[in-house]
């Protein structure tokens, strides 16, 4: 049903806006009848699409297959939607609800304030289309779920562009769709409020309409026809017996209740039918045209006013004439009459001649008016041209714009991929602030750690320095009374034993004094030991004089340590039964010599650490040197024959192999007494 209403009514008016006419088509009828599924229908493809959506098709589809064959051919497709709410003008492809004014400009309506949108595809234009629908006035009342609280125009405006050799043809036409509210009564509709208030604005509106109507229909040509009396007629003025073809559809509804609206529909679609329009092409001129229709009124002009000159010449020798002939009567008879006849010839050609001029001028004039009227309409079509010329500019602009709107979506998309990936290292940065506060944080406390270690330890330092150092001088303190009790033991036992060496050498003496004198008999050393009185038996007791000698020994190294004292010994004398042995200890003498020393307890306790280490190099040095003359006397063999000797007559070998032993091993101080103080002791026991 969609395609027939559509091939019938709707397809012819399309094909005469593609060849520059304007066109109209609008529905009429009672609400609920069918109007705006008509017009509209389904917006997507199938057999119910309205009439808007298949006519939009068929203009996209005819101008590309146009452009396919010509490519010179050039066209621009623009689109509107304007409603009509309450008699007042709204903008529906705003959504601000921008309202709009209603000009006329002659015959011409211009709509102030309306956007006007530039569509490339049929998508583009269904897009726009429902976005508009989308803004339009609807509510629920009794008779319709969805009925129309406005009046809607849909418009379409076209300019083509075509180019035959020199000759450019531009044509702009235009094609509303205009979807009517439907006609109510309260008694159907039980309309109350704002809706009742509504349906009388559309009410109203209709009604002005059916006046136009009528009146253009029954009134003569030039009488007044009331478009201002509301914006629905002042907006369709072009279309209702202007330059356009108009088709008007009107639906009535099936039901008998419904009869009365129904005649009134019908007798609006017969009063439609009286309405006679002069649809025109809109088209102009190219400005090369202009150009020589203004050259040939240029150059009709030039030769109208040559012909002006022409008629006063003529006039000038006219007026001659008639001087002439006054000369003439002046003369006798014969001459006038001759002058006469001759006057009467020559008026005859005059007459004839004027005759002639007249109506040469007469068809100069009707040049002349004929060529003003071809001013006058050269003049429409400059004005027409400048539209043209301006609609161009519009396709060009709305080119340019297309372009631009295609690098903008480049440049924005482009953008938004920047955008993105300065989002992502957005945030990465945030992550490593993140990481880098918290590693910020972790060493703050980290340091703060550390900080309140170090002040622990600084104080636990400061604390074992304290006691470190009441530790050594309490120390020092025990020390100083351990050495101080030492030296007056020591001291004790050396007079004791200085003492009893006194004893022995005076032993010693007497004894060798007996031995010098028993030397001259016969006996031996062991008859002579074993005759000693008993006296100096004690002296002979093994065990005495192991004592005697630790004693000996670890009172001279203390006492040394101690004091600093020297020991030293001037020679021993064995005499046997053969010869007299002297060993003279010269190295020993040496030693004395080079004052070896050790220092004591108190001078190792200084706090002087140069003062320390010299000290330490002065014993070193001189522990060397005694450490050479130890080698020296232990690898001395003559010194090793007669302590052989000696040890077998001591009674204890062994304590002499030790000694020596530990001296040629490796040299100390220790050792090195040792072995002095047994061949010390070896030498008492002998004697």
């Amino acid at each position: 049903m969609q395609e027939k209403i559509y091939e019938t009514i709707a397809q012819p008016i399309v094909g005469e806006v593609l060849g520059g006419k304007n066109g109209t088509i609008f529905v009429y009828g009672q609400t609920g009848s069918g109007k705006t599924s008509t017009m509209n229908g389904n917006k997507v493809k199938g057999n119910t699409r309205g009439i808007i959506v298949r006519s939009i098709e068929s203009i996209f589809e005819y101008l590309n297959d146009r452009l396919k064959k010509d490519p010179q051919f050039k066209f621009l497709i623009k689109c509107s939607y304007i409603e009509v709410y309450k008699k007042v003008a709204f903008d529906l492809l705003q959504t601000d609800g921008a309202t709009i004014k209603i000009l006329a400009s002659g015959e011409q309506i211009n709509i102030v304030g309306a956007a006007e949108f530039v569509v490339t595809s049929v998508e583009e234009c269904l897009r726009h289309l429902q976005n508009g629908w989308n803004n339009r006035k609807t509510a629920k009342i009794s008779m319709n779920p969805e009925s129309s609280r406005s009046h809607a125009i849909f418009m379409l405006t076209l300019v083509t562009e075509e180019i035959k050799g020199t000759f450019v043809n531009l044509r702009t036409s235009r094609l509303n769709f205009v979807d009517l509210a439907g006609s109510e009564r309260q008694s159907q509709t039980n309309n109350i409020g704002e809706r009742l208030k509504e349906g009388a604005c559309i009410n109203q509106d209709l009604l002005f309409l059916a006046t136009v109507i009528r009146d253009l229909g029954t009134a003569k040509e030039g009488a007044y026809i009331p478009y201002r009396n509301c914006s629905l007629t002042h907006l369709l003025r072009d279309s209702l017996g202007g330059n356009s073809i108009t088709a008007v559809i009107v639906t009535v509804h099936p039901n008998l209740k419904f009869v009365g609206d129904t005649l009134s529909t019908l007798n609006f679609a017969e009063n439609c039918k009286k309405v006679k329009n002069k649809a025109k092409v809109n088209e102009a001129f190219s400005t090369k045209d202009v150009e020589a229709w203004k050259a040939e009124k240029q150059k009709v002009q030039d030769e109208n006013v040559i012909l002006k000159e022409e008629n006063v010449n003529m006039s000038k020798e006219n007026q001659q004439l008639k001087e002439r002939m006054e000369k003439c009567q002046k003369k006798d008879a014969d001459t006038i009459l001759i002058l006469q006849n001759e006057k009467k010839t020559l008026k005859a050609e005059a007459v004839k001649y004027v005759e002639e001029v007249n109506e040469e001028k007469q068809n100069l004039q009707t040049q002349i008016s004929l060529l003003e009227k071809n001013v006058a309409e050269q003049k429409e079509q400059i004005n027409a041209l400048e539209n043209t010329q301006k609609e161009a500019s519009e396709l060009q602009l709305a080119q340019m714009k297309k372009e631009y709107d295609l690098k903008t979506k480049e440049i924005m998309d482009d953008l938004k991929h920047e955008k993105d990936a300065l989002q992502k290292i957005k945030s990465k940065l945030n992550e490593y602030k993140l990481l880098v506060a918290e590693k910020n944080e972790s060493i703050e406390k980290s340091k703060n750690g550390m900080d309140a270690k170090i002040l622990e330890y600084e104080t636990l330092l400061e604390k074992t320095v304290a006691e470190q150092k009441e530790q050594e001088k309490n120390q020092k303190e025990t020390y100083e009374l351990q050495i101080a009790r030492m030296k007056k033991e020591y001291d004790l036992k050396i007079r004791e034993l200085m003492d009893d060496l006194k004893k022995a050498n005076e032993k010693v003496v007497v004894v060798e004094a007996e031995v010098q004198t028993d030397h001259t008999g016969n006996g031996s050393a062991d008859d002579t030991v074993q005759q000693l009185p008993e006296e100096y038996a004690e002296l002979l007791d093994p065990t005495r004089a192991c004592n005697l000698a630790d004693v000996i020994v670890n009172g001279e190294i203390d006492y040394e340590l101690l004091n600093g004292q020297v020991l030293f010994v001037e020679g021993l004398t064995y005499f046997d039964g053969k010869c007299k042995i002297t060993i003279l200890f010269s190295d020993y003498k040496k030693l004395t010599g080079n004052k070896i020393s050790v220092l004591s307890l108190d001078d190792l306790i200084v706090n002087d650490e140069n003062g320390i280490k010299v000290e330490i190099d002065k014993l070193w040095k001189e522990v060397k040197n005694v450490r050479d003359l130890t080698h020296k006397f232990a690898n001395n063999e003559s010194m090793h024959e007669m302590a052989q000797k000696l040890v077998e007559l001591a009674p204890f070998p062994n304590l002499y192999v030790l000694c020596l032993k530990n001296v040629q091993d490796g040299f100390d101080l220790q050792s090195f007494h040792q072995f002095y103080m047994v061949m010390f002791m070896i030498f008492l026991l002998i004697i």
